[in-house]
């Protein structure tokens, strides 16, 4: 019988114990999602119908917010709608907030040896959330329906007035021996010879050329098909669109009224370093 009583204290107080955790958890879920609501709702406050200006005062409001903000990222047909951090140690966002508090869900961020303007492969990192959150919504690409639809990432409020716009065509997982981030490229040859690997190890196949000349944007999370593993997709630059209606290239454009010759820039004519 005392035996039968002090099992009865050791269950109800692993009880007690699990239903703290899991309520803990769910109301730092809870705050999370509330917080990035909120973040979401002061990016769409604006009056402004230009778009150009709009995302420039977007990009200003988010930064006095955290002067670390960089860029917000979103995909097609997922809940990805997020603002991106980058700081000097890519340990420092994965538990705390965009306001810098401390949450399990962290915040997405940037590689912290990326230059977004200038690097061939930019590296996005973010949690696999229980709540279908933050960057569980890459799992989709796993799905070879969705992947064939071409939904795009797309990059916005970057503070120059352009929209950067990549087509997805490598998903898979991958475990702590394959570099799928890597950032720094020293020749042609080893960009060309990172691409290569990463088709490869592509779940589905997606015929995208990309040349040495071409940039990308990697996004990657967590995952738990084994021990250590990481779920990986990489999109390729194909747009990238000047909002200013005052740039040289829309006023060449208009001018012209000629969406040959418009066609005719290239992404890298677009990009302004």
């Amino acid at each position: 019988m005392k035996f039968k009583n002090i099992a009865n204290i050791v269950l109800g107080g692993i009880l007690i114990f699990s239903g703290t955790h899991i309520g803990i958890k769910l109301i730092d879920y809870n705050k999370s999602s509330n917080l990035y609501s909120d973040i979401k709702e002061i990016a769409s406050e604006t009056t402004d119908e230009n778009e150009y200006i709009k995302q420039i005062n977007t990009y200003n409001k988010l930064k006095e917010i955290n002067d670390e903000y960089v860029f917000w990222i979103s995909v097609e047909n997922t809940n990805i709608d997020y603002p991106v951090v980058q700081t000097n140690d890519n340990d420092f966002y994965l538990k705390k907030d965009f306001n810098k508090n401390k949450s399990s869900a962290g915040t997405i961020f940037m590689d912290t040896l990326n230059n977004f303007m200038t690097d061939r492969n930019v590296v996005v990192y973010g949690h696999n959330m229980n709540n279908k959150t933050m960057f569980n919504n890459i799992n989709k690409f796993k799905d070879k329906e969705f992947f064939e639809q071409n939904n795009k990432v797309i990059i916005k409020n970057t503070g120059n007035g352009k929209e950067y716009v990549y087509e997805v065509f490598s998903v898979y997982n991958s475990d702590n021996n394959f570099d799928y981030n890597t950032v720094l490229f020293n020749e042609n040859y080893t960009f060309e010879q990172y691409i290569e690997d990463i088709k490869k190890k592509s779940i589905h196949k997606k015929n995208v050329d990309i040349s040495a000349k071409d940039k990308i944007i990697t996004l990657s999370t967590c995952s738990y098909e084994f021990r250590g593993a990481k779920t990986s997709i990489h999109a390729k630059l194909v747009e990238v669109k000047d909002l200013n209606p005052d740039s040289i290239h829309n006023k060449f454009t208009a001018d012209t009224n000629s969406e040959e010759e418009s066609d005719s820039l290239s992404v890298q004519d677009m990009f302004e370093y």
